[in-house]
């Protein structure tokens, strides 16, 4: 027999530990889903409370044939889970006020709502979490868990057709529209390709006078580099025929 319910209290023992129970407030599974979330819920019966003793931690010593005694460990808590309250159905507000807390440390002049949960014992259950969804599954009543299909599978391919016909004006007005952005943009591309055309065009001339220019100005440089080769020339071949070839000296025509 499975029991779910809530821990209102734990007893152990003083000197050794060893032994726990746990008083259990036991809940009742509601037979249908939650009208608003479509999860179980938890309903508790205020009228004829119940109480369920479990044991929490039993270490049982065996001893057979003068053995080592073993020591087995016995729990009755299958496992934990989370509920929230069903504050739709208790019709809970921000009605709290309650001072900032910044920095550890109460503000006393900035102050903050929360929620004020009236004492409706209603709690849903979370299916909705991961480590320990396949224990729930396993415990509760199928018709609980199993999924609910958004649409009628009678219904699905009518259905399916209905929203694909919306959608297709939705799609060709999108696609219109992305077509009208890129003929703006190779238009766009077209014309500042072209104004760098003509831009080359006018800058041309331009180009032409300084090369005419840098031409003049080499040509002028370079028969000004010829003149000054010859001359240099000229001189070196005097110079040369001075030293190779001195000059005889003078001779006198007087006669002695």
């Amino acid at each position: 027999m499975t029991v779910v319910g809530r821990v209102a209290e734990l007893l152990t023992e003083r000197d050794t530990g060893g032994f726990g129970i746990a008083v259990i407030d036991a809940f009742a599974v509601a037979a249908t889903r939650h009208e608003r979330l479509g999860m179980p819920y938890l309903i508790w019966c205020q009228a004829n409370p119940s109480f369920v003793i479990v044991h929490t931690k039993v270490f049982a010593l065996l001893s057979v044939a003068c053995v080592l005694p073993l020591m087995l460990v016995v729990q009755d808590i299958e496992f934990d889970f989370n509920v929230q309250h069903d504050c739709s159905f208790a019709e809970c507000g921000p009605t709290g006020k309650r001072p900032r807390v910044q920095e550890r440390i109460e503000s006393p002049e900035a102050t903050e709502s929360f929620i004020e949960h009236r004492d409706i014992p209603r709690w849903v259950i979370n299916t909705h979490s991961l480590h320990n969804g396949h224990l729930l599954r396993r415990c509760l009543p199928q018709d609980l868990v199993v999924p609910v299909p958004i649409i009628d599978p009678a219904k699905r391919e009518e259905e399916h057709r209905k929203i694909a016909a919306a959608h297709r004006p939705k799609q060709d007005t999108k696609r219109a529209e992305a077509a009208q952005k890129r003929a703006a943009k190779r238009t766009k591309i077209e014309m500042v390709n072209e104004k760098k055309v003509l831009g080359k065009r006018k800058a041309k001339p331009d180009v032409e006078a300084d090369a005419n220019i840098v031409t003049i100005v080499l040509s002028c440089c370079h028969s000004r580099a010829t003149k000054l080769n010859r001359k240099g020339t000229h001189e070196s071949r005097r110079w040369a025929a001075s030293r190779v070839s001195p000059q005889p000296p003078r001779t006198s025509s007087k006669k002695f």
